[in-house]
C-alpha cells in the first residue's frame, strides 16, 4: 500500500506544481473546472506508474512491497483523492475566505489602523458576493433567472451535504458559524 500512496504523494506534487505554473502563465476563467481537468489527467498516470513501477519502488522494504496489486492501486487512488480534495479545501480558503481577506486589507495599510466604515469601504460586501455567485455559476452550481439565482440541482446536492455536514459538526446556522 505505500507503493500506492507514495506515487499518489509524488503525483500530488507535480499536479500542484503544474497547476501553479499554468496559472501563472494564463488565469483560466473557471478555476476550479481547470484544477479538476489536471487532476482528472493525472488518475490514469497514476495507474501507469504503478503499473510500470516494481514493488519496491527501488527504495522501499520487502516487508512493505507485499501489497496485491489491485488494493495497492485502489489504496494509491483514495489517497490521491483525499489529497485533492484537501488541496482544493485550502485553495479556496486561503483565496476567498473572508476574514483573511480582512486581514490583507488591513497589511495592506502599511500598519495603520483601520476603522469599521473604512474596513467597509475597502472591503466591498456587494463585490465580494457578486465574485462569489460568478464563481457559483461558473461551477454549474447556480443560474440567473432575471435578477435572482437558483440553485442548480447539482447545487442542490452540494447545499443538502453542506447542510448535514454543518448539522453533524453541530455549526447549524446559515453561515457556517457556531449554532
Amino acid at each position: 500500500m505505500l507503493k500506492g500512496m507514495l506515487i499518489s504523494i509524488a503525483l500530488t506534487i507535480a499536479w500542484v506544481m503544474a497547476h501553479i505554473i499554468l496559472f501563472r502563465l494564463k488565469r483560466p476563467g473557471n478555476l476550479c473546472a481547470a484544477m479538476v481537468i489536471l487532476f482528472v489527467l493525472t488518475v490514469p498516470l497514476f495507474i501507469v506508474v504503478y503499473v510500470l513501477t516494481p514493488a519496491d519502488l527501488f527504495i522501499l522494504p520487502a516487508a512493505l512491497s507485499r501489497t496485491p496489486p489491485a488494493l495497492g492501486v485502489g489504496n494509491g487512488l483514495v489517497v490521491h483523492g483525499l489529497l485533492f480534495l484537501t488541496y482544493i479545501a485550502c485553495f479556496y480558503y486561503l483565496t476567498r475566505a473572508v476574514t483573511l481577506g480582512i486581514l490583507v486589507e488591513i497589511l495592506d495599510r502599511g500598519g495603520c489602523a483601520m476603522n469599521i466604515e473604512e474596513m467597509k469601504a475597502a472591503y466591498n460586501i456587494e463585490h465580494m458576493v457578486r465574485y462569489r455567485l460568478e464563481a457559483l455559476e461558473q461551477a454549474g452550481l447556480v443560474r440567473k433567472a432575471g435578477g435572482s439565482y437558483l440553485c442548480t440541482p447539482r447545487g442542490r446536492r452540494y447545499a443538502r451535504i453542506s447542510l448535514l455536514c454543518r448539522r453533524v459538526f453541530g455549526s447549524v446556522d446559515k453561515w457556517g458559524g457556531e449554532g
